[in-house]
């Protein structure tokens, strides 16, 4: 019986695991989906979910907490962006899974993992400059 064991090891030694683990969370973070199996998708879901709500509160604190989980600054100061602006409607649900078939090899199940949310991005509207053309000088 497995009681008071959390999470799945995925044939793997504890830090095979946890490696493999964070590079699948900062690659949903970067690119905003990625498919997998559905072992790792499952296994991702709620570490991601878990971030997310830390996130959202965006002080120091979460910062830090944050980076030591992923390893990774690029993908926590993106996912701290994105969680004041991308997730500020929701209190939980921030990801879904899609099932899209099997694999060809060994018949694992594929699954695409994503956030629920797109991605708002804001950019700076810039006013269109009208050239003036000048007229030839009459000598």
């Amino acid at each position: 019986m497995r009681h008071s064991y959390f999470g799945k090891k995925l044939s793997r030694s504890h830090d095979a695991r946890r490696q493999l683990l964070r590079n699948l969370i900062c690659d949903l973070i970067k690119h905003g989906s990625l498919k997998t199996t559905k072992a790792k998708a499952l296994a991702i879901r709620s570490k991601v979910e878990k971030l997310i709500t830390r996130a959202k509160k965006g002080n120091q604190f979460a910062y830090r907490l944050t980076l030591a989980e992923i390893g990774n600054p690029e993908a926590t100061k993106q996912l701290m962006e994105d969680a004041k602006t991308r997730f500020a409607a929701r209190t939980s649900g921030y990801i879904r899974i899609l099932k899209f078939g099997l694999s060809g090899s060994d018949a694992r199940d594929l699954v695409q993992i994503s956030f629920v949310d797109p991605r708002v991005v804001t950019e700076v509207i810039k006013p269109k400059t009208v050239e003036v053309k000048e007229k030839p000088k009459k000598v």
